[in-house]
Parts: structure tokens; C-alpha cells; sequence
């Protein structure tokens, strides 16, 4: 660790300023000295209208939750909720964990010698297991396990897990760029429509956002250089958790398995902050190695524990070591790859027929996902962050690479709601990235 000189704080590496010390070091026009105070209480204003914006996104999150009045509109959300009514509760872990025998799976059932004996709610079902097991496991804690009520407490989870993900979206602005960044971030995003509107519906969409947006957060703290950290010992625990949050979201979404690599450019980024990277020693790099694979063993045994219908021994009980896949769940996840390339047919993969790959789901996004003047500002900034990751900050370099992870399967054919959303919550960082100096530049403290 490099030691602090005597004009260098404790904790910093000398010679880098943080975002927020840029904003705060920079010199005011002539004269600002005098309306230092009133420029304190206008900053006290902005940060408080924010905050009234957060609460009416949150509030149009929760309100009118039963639009349809009972009727069955939303396909996807009418054959989830068929799917959890006839869903229950293991009794036990082990027969939660019994693939073959488990009351929360919706795919058939087995004997011990691995035949088919009865069929399931839906045994083709290709959506993350995470979110299902969430919903009916409160709907029964919560007396909530009725076709009208399982419904509506879905969507009120949805709305929930989206809410929380506007408390990470905050986090990873304030820790990047100081705490007004992170609160304009989390306005803007409170009040994108596809984020509301995707919190009115019992999907997976809205918990993959969730765990997604978590799993950035921990990976902007692991690429911190370590002279900012407290204790060495954080620096594991936030490569421990990018893994935890990281196995969840593939259990949401699998299509999401490419956030890992955000946390290998996390690592190298750190390395990079702290001056050490043409001159890596084996011992930087194998503790770098070390930490990747801890977050990589973590993920895959959450994902064993939250996705465990995706494994089924061929004859006898499934238990915990059994790591052989599910073909029940494989299929589903070929069936459902045919159609997003537009092999095999079906009404959800009809709209994307000789639809263009890039400009159709960019076009939904920029003028119905955030609306035309937030959705052309966020991909200005998400620009003006990509031109800085290759000369700039490694702040912007990473904010680059996770809007631009979120967007992947945008350079196909198979752009489904959940790519859009997650690069709809997350873009907003990059307009708040664009912020006046003067009006954010007053008392910012990382998160």
C-alpha cells in the first residue's frame, strides 16, 4: 500500500483526486465567495426537490396495482400466476432441494428410476426460478396464496425489488460522484415509465433489475484502490458479495451471466488506481485471482440454492451435490434461444418479426422507456462516459461498462423487457454524470 506524503491525506494515493474532490477543488467564478451561503441553500433546496421526486416515483410504483380490475391481460404475468397457484411450500430442504418430488417445481415428476409420472404446471418454463420462489414462498407467509391475491402480491414485490434497486442506483452515483449525482440518478430514474410500468406487473423483470443493480454497486467498491479502504479485509467482502447478488440475478434472468465480467474489470481497474498494473507482482495478481474466484464459487452455489429446479439427478433423489442439469430446464432454455432467433414461432417472438436488431428496441426505450428528452440525454452522457473510460476516469470508464453490459442482447434480434429495463434504471447515472459543476459541486461525501 502506497504511504500518504506529507501533502497527500491519509487513505488517497498520491497524486489522484477523487470525482468529488474535482468538483469540490475547482475554482468558482469571481465573486462566488460571497454567495457561498445562498449557493448552500440552493443545494439544500435541489437535493430536497429530488428526494420529493423519489417519493412520487416510489408512490406511482405502489399505486393503482390492480389496473387490469382481475382480468386476465398481461400473458406472461396470467401464465405465472397460473404457474404459482399451483406451486407450494417444501416441508423440508431436503424437499425443496428434490427436484423430482419438490411442490415449488413447475416441471414433472419422477420416480426414482427417473421416469415421468405426472406433468407439471408448466414444464416448459424458462424464467428464473429466484423470483418464483420469492413470491410463493411470502404469498403463503402472508396469507396471500390466492389467484386474485397471489397476483397482486407479485406485483407488489415487483414494485418493491424495483424500489430497492433505486437505493442501489443512488449508491453507485454518490460513491462515484458525490451524493447529489446519486440522488439526480435515483430521480430520474424513480420516474422513467418503463421502470413504473414494469413494477405494475408479476414478472421477473423487475428482481433481476434488483440483484443486477447490486452486483454493480459491489463491483464499483471492489475497484476502489485499496489506500481508500478502512480495513483490507473489505476488499474480500466485496468480491464475497458481488458473488451473492451476482447468483441471484442469473437465477432471475440467466441471460444476465455476462455481468460477470464486470467484476474481473473491477479488479483490473483497481489495480490500475493504484499505480500497479505495468508493474504487477505474481502476488497482486494471484490475491487478484484469489478474490475472483471466491465471488465465482460464491455465485454458483447461490445459484445452486436459488435456481434449484435447474438440477435433477437421472434416477434417485436430487440433493445438494447433485450437479447434473435438469433436462426439463434445458429444453425450456432451447425452446426459448429458437424463438428469440426467430426459429419456431409463437406470439412472443412475433413482434420482433423483420423488426431491425439495434434501432427497434432502441427507438421503445428512447421515446417510451425513459421519454425523448431523458432517454437522448442518457445515451449523450453514456457517450461522454465511454469518450472518458479510454483517457479519463476509471469512474467513467466503469459506469461505460456496465450500461453498455445491460444493453447486450441489444445487438440481436432477442432484446426482450429485461435488458431494456435494467439499461433504462441504470442510464440515468450517466445523465446525472453531465451535471452542472456549481449546482452539485457543494458538500459532496461519497456513500
Amino acid at each position: 500500500m502506497t504511504i500518504p506524503t506529507q501533502n497527500e491525506p491519509e487513505g488517497r494515493i498520491p497524486g489522484t483526486v477523487s470525482p468529488g474532490d474535482a468538483l469540490r477543488e475547482a475554482p468558482l467564478p469571481t465573486g462566488a465567495g460571497e454567495s457561498r451561503g445562498w449557493g448552500r441553500g440552493w443545494a439544500a433546496a435541489f437535493e430536497t426537490l429530488l428526494l420529493g421526486l423519489i417519493l412520487i416515483g416510489v408512490a406511482f410504483r405502489f399505486s393503482w396495482s390492480n389496473w387490469n380490475q382481475d382480468a386476465d391481460l398481461h400473458p406472461d404475468e396470467y401464465g405465472l400466476t397460473s404457474t404459482l397457484s399451483h406451486l407450494s411450500v417444501p416441508a423440508s430442504f431436503a424437499d425443496y432441494i428434490n427436484t423430482r418430488l419438490s411442490p415449488l417445481s413447475p416441471y414433472q415428476k419422477y420416480d426414482l428410476q427417473g421416469n415421468p409420472t405426472e406433468l407439471g404446471p408448466d414444464n416448459r418454463m424458462r424464467w428464473g426460478q429466484w423470483p418464483i420462489i420469492l413470491v410463493r414462498v411470502t404469498a403463503e407467509w402472508s396469507d396471500n396464496s390466492g389467484y386474485r391475491d397471489l397476483r397482486l402480491w407479485g406485483r407488489s414485490l415487483s414494485a418493491l425489488a424495483d424500489t430497492l434497486g433505486l437505493l442501489f442506483i443512488f449508491l453507485i452515483g454518490a460513491r462515484l460522484y458525490g451524493r447529489r449525482v446519486g440522488l439526480l440518478a435515483a430521480a430520474l430514474s424513480a420516474l422513467a415509465v418503463m421502470q413504473i410500468q414494469q413494477s405494475h406487473f408479476m414478472t421477473s423483470d423487475n428482481f433481476a433489475l434488483l440483484f443486477s443493480t447490486a452486483a454493480m454497486y459491489c463491483a464499483v467498491r471492489a475497484a476502489e484502490p485499496l489506500a481508500r479502504r478502512a480495513f483490507l479485509a473489505w476488499d474480500w467482502l466485496w468480491y464475497a458479495l458481488f458473488g451473492i447478488a451476482f447468483g441471484m440475478a442469473v437465477a432471475s434472468r440467466v441471460n444476465l451471466a455476462l455481468l460477470a465480467a464486470e467484476i474481473v474489470i473491477a479488479g483490473v481497474v483497481a489495480l490500475a488506481r493504484e499505480g500497479r498494473l505495468r508493474t504487477l507482482r505474481l502476488t497482486e495478481a494471484a490475491g487478484l485471482l484469489t478474490r475472483l474466484v471466491l465471488a465465482g464459487a460464491l455465485s454458483l452455489i447461490v445459484f445452486r440454492l436459488t435456481q434449484p429446479m435447474s438440477f435433477r439427478a437421472t434416477s434417485g433423489d436430487t440433493t445438494l451435490l447433485t450437479l447434473h442439469l435438469n433436462s426439463d430446464w434445458t429444453e425450456s432454455m432451447a425452446v426459448a434461444s429458437n424463438e428469440s432467433r426467430g426459429i419456431g414461432g409463437g406470439p412472443p417472438g412475433e413482434q420482433w418479426t423483420n423488426r431491425p436488431a439495434v434501432v427497434f428496441p432502441w427507438v421503445n426505450m428512447v421515446l417510451w422507456g425513459l421519454g425523448l428528452p431523458l432517454g437522448l440525454a442518457a445515451w449523450a452522457g453514456m457517450a461522454l462516459a465511454g469518450a472518458c473510460g479510454g483517457t479519463g476516469s476509471p469512474p467513467a470508464r466503469l459506469t461505460f461498462t456496465f450500461d453498455r453490459s445491460g444493453n447486450r442482447d441489444s445487438y440481436t434480434s432477442d432484446v426482450r423487457g429485461l435488458n431494456l429495463t435494467i439499461l433504462t434504471a441504470s442510464l440515468p447515472c450517466l445523465v446525472a454524470r453531465g451535471h452542472p459543476r456549481r449546482l452539485l459541486s457543494v458538500e459532496q461525501s461519497p456513500a
